[in-house]
């Protein structure tokens, strides 16, 4: 394809054009000297192209399948400048031999027909740049000391290396969060090895976060404390949601420009706030001497807030109780870190213990981040550990069911949720959190909703499945029985049987009034990854897959059973790889399936025969759901896009593209004009079906989330994640 934007003087309005287009067909430009960049589906040397992750003057970045193993994913990066060229080389002879779980590993190196590239781990999840553009408003304190540490941490990895390596472009956009919570330090473009030399380029450096010895015009020495003001400068900006002014314009004038952070947000701890202007002093000799420094003063100002009695030291999803005697912030509000005081010396004796915390929660990130669904989903069942990613404990004793970790949900008034007029194209912008339901010690598989609309289920790794009271938050009834991880819930019709899909092989039905199991449904060979009723509750469908040859799927199945006495009727073949969803047509008439062999299967629900087999995603295909007509579906896939079908003709009517990660669930509202979709990008978004805009983006989970599920009146939409939440969100 080729980009509108003039390789000589970066002008152009960025729009995509075909390979033979002369003239952009947006803006009708020139398209000689556009930027040409790789079409998806294009097979470079043993990678396949997904998608573009971004582009600039001289090259782009390509998530890109490794043909030789499907699903596997890297990023490729690519550049059609020789000097480039060598660039890579050297990048990757320092970077590749390097071993830090925030870094991303460095694979290989190649030339292709004159272009140079650099193959990479590809990291899933957001930057932190669109973390705070999505929050649009400061990050809180807790959240992006988290991030610090782990930055402190790989920096100071990369600063003990022999000769230091130095980043040099540490900013908001350089950072990348896993839906496990890990960060990820990327784009080595401009580091350098070694303190003592003086770098003649510095082209490409980020003014806003660049030391003053970085800046054109300058000799100054680059080292270990140009990157502390980096990332000072990022910290900045992650606090107050302003961008700091260039070191260079701060020497121009005698009042620095900089703004107290906490003036900005008066939020921050003292302590926080005092270590951010050390490390952003615009003399080298001003600033911390070392990362390790930077870090023990970060993290003493937390010690200081965590011991000052009015603070409250807590890293979303999860809630710290607060100390005895301490009132709690009115719900919706964020509790302040006041830090003004000195710790008492029994809290001086016990210093160790909020450190303690943040390193089970940084080692914590590890074990989601490096715990991916490969490993997932072939090892046994494990006991989870106790700590998962930023999540603490929950209190003992009787734990509040409104409370919210992140202090930032609307309280429902207990006894119903929000009424509105559903979700419209005018009022999406408008929805958010009503509530997270805490309690689940594992991660939350599966979610949906009873027919009442007031009563959820959720299915947990923990091997049981949780009814709640959606408008309270109360756990009405835990039901146990599977013995391993239950991957999917579904309500009958009439909302008196629910049925749990389960990595034990097996389905149950239970008693939904009671708890009751009534029976269990045996006959796959494999995990069963979804579970569904057709709309006259007589029959169930199950996905999993029906033939394997060791850990590999080499041929999905679907079982059809008789819902009244669990007898299985037929089974449906067609798929060469495991089938993740199945659903049910409104009508009840036509049965759709996702599999990892990238395609939807059509099934006639009366005969069992395929009817058609949809083509066109490049990956894995998570999830299906039908629009309320039935005449339409959408679907989403690890490529990161969703796409809405016919599916009378099995024509593409169009793809939504918006996340930057696999798309794990779809859901169609039942207005039929609004989709709601989550990603491995942390976000949910919900999309105008008629035109396939975009209309709002949702942001609360800090794990993957796995299921969406509507209310049957298409006003509360529900999310489960890994962070061990389910969370209601809705149109106040």
């Amino acid at each position: 394809m080729l980009i509108c934007c003039d390789q000589r003087t970066g002008t152009g309005c960025g729009a995509e054009n075909p390979d033979s287009a002369t003239r952009c067909q947006v803006c009708g430009r020139s398209l000689r000297f556009a930027l040409p960049l790789q079409n998806p589906g294009v097979r470079i040397r043993g990678y396949q192209i997904v998608r573009i992750i971004g582009y600039g003057g001289f090259g782009a970045v390509y998530q890109a399948e490794v043909s030789r193993q499907p699903g596997t994913f890297v990023a490729l990066k690519e550049s059609f400048d020789s000097a480039e060229i060598e660039n890579f080389a050297g990048e990757f002879a320092v970077l590749h031999t390097l071993n830090h779980p925030n870094l991303p590993r460095y694979i290989e190196i190649f030339e292709e027909q004159g272009n140079g590239y650099l193959v990479m781990e590809f990291v899933p999840g957001q930057s932190l740049a669109e973390v705070l553009q999505a929050e649009g408003g400061p990050l809180l304190e807790s959240q992006v000391l988290g991030f610090a540490l782990q930055l402190c941490d790989v920096l100071d990895y990369l600063h003990h290396q022999n000769p230091p390596i130095l980043h040099r472009d540490i900013k908001p956009a350089n950072i990348r969060l896993t839906p496990g919570g890990r960060i990820k330090l990327v784009d080595f473009g401009l580091f350098k090895q070694g303190t003592h030399s003086i770098m003649t380029s510095r082209i490409g450096l980020s003014p806003a976060y660049a030391p003053l010895e970085q800046h054109p015009l300058t000799r100054g020495h680059t080292d270990e404390r140009s990157d502390i003001y980096a990332l000072g400068a990022t910290l900045y900006h992650l606090l107050t949601g302003q961008v700091p002014p260039p070191a260079a314009d701060r020497i121009k004038v005698d009042s620095d420009p900089l703004s107290p952070p906490q003036e900005i947000n008066p939020h921050l701890s003292p302590g926080v706030a005092s270590a951010l202007l050390t490390a952003l002093s615009p003399m080298q000799a001003d600033r911390y001497p070392t990362v390790a420094t930077f870090k023990q003063a970060l993290i003493g100002a937390r010690t200081q807030a965590e011991a000052t009695p009015t603070a409250v030291a807590a890293v979303p999803p999860s809630k710290k109780p607060d100390p005895p005697g301490n009132p709690q912030p009115a719900a919706g509000q964020r509790q302040p870190a006041v830090g003004g005081s000195q710790p008492t010396t029994a809290s001086q004796r016990r210093w160790w213990l909020p450190l303690l915390i943040v390193l089970l929660l940084v080692s914590g990130g590890g074990l989601l981040a490096t715990r991916n669904d490969v490993l997932f989903l072939n090892n046994r069942d494990q006991p989870l550990p106790t700590v998962f990613a930023e999540t603490l404990s929950l209190p003992t004793g009787t734990a509040d069911p409104t409370a919210d970790p992140t202090g930032l949900l609307e309280v429902v008034t207990p006894g119903s949720l929000p009424v509105s007029d559903g979700i419209t194209r005018d009022n999406a912008s408008q929805m958010h959190q009503l509530r997270a339901l805490i309690g689940d010690p594992g991660w939350v598989m599966s979610v949906a909703w009873a027919p009442d609309g007031q009563t959820l289920a959720s299915a947990s790794s923990d091997y049981s499945i949780r009814v709640w009271n959606a408008a309270d938050g109360r756990l009405l009834r835990t039901l146990e029985g599977h013995t391993a991880s239950v991957w999917s819930v579904a309500w009958s019709p009439d909302g008196q049987t629910l049925a749990s899909a389960s990595r034990d092989m097996t389905i149950k039905l239970w008693n939904a009034a009671d708890g009751r199991l009534l029976r269990t449904l045996e006959g796959h060979t494999a995990i069963v990854r979804s579970v569904v009723w057709t709309p006259d509750e007589q029959w169930l469908a199950s996905a999993s897959c029906g033939t394997l040859d060791g850990e590999q799927c080499i041929a999905g199945t679907i079982a059809i059973w008789n819902a009244t006495d669990g007898m299985r009727l037929r089974t449906l073949e067609g798929h060469r790889d495991t089938v993740w969803s199945v659903a049910w047509s409104p009508d009840g008439q036509t049965l759709a399936s996702a599999s990892s062999d990238r395609t939807i299967g059509l099934w006639n629900a009366m005969d069992g025969t395929l009817l058609r087999q949809l083509e066109g995603h490049r990956a894995i295909v998570r999830s299906v759901t039908w629009a309320p007509d039935s005449q339409t579906l959408a679907s989403a896939s690890e490529d990161g896009t969703i796409k809405l079908w016919n599916v009378t003709d099995g024509t593409l009517l169009r793809t939504l593209q918006g996340h930057s990660a696999t798309v794990r669930s779809v859901a169609w509202n039942p207005n039929g004009q609004t989709l709601a979709s989550a990603s491995d990008d942390l976000t949910i978004k919900l999309w105008d079906t008629v035109d396939g805009s975009l209309l709002h983006t949702l942001t609360g989970h800090s794990a993957t989330m796995r299921s969406l599920a509507w209310t049957a009146d298409g006003q509360t939409l529900a999310s489960a994640s890994d962070d061990r939440t389910v969370r209601l969100w809705a149109v106040r």
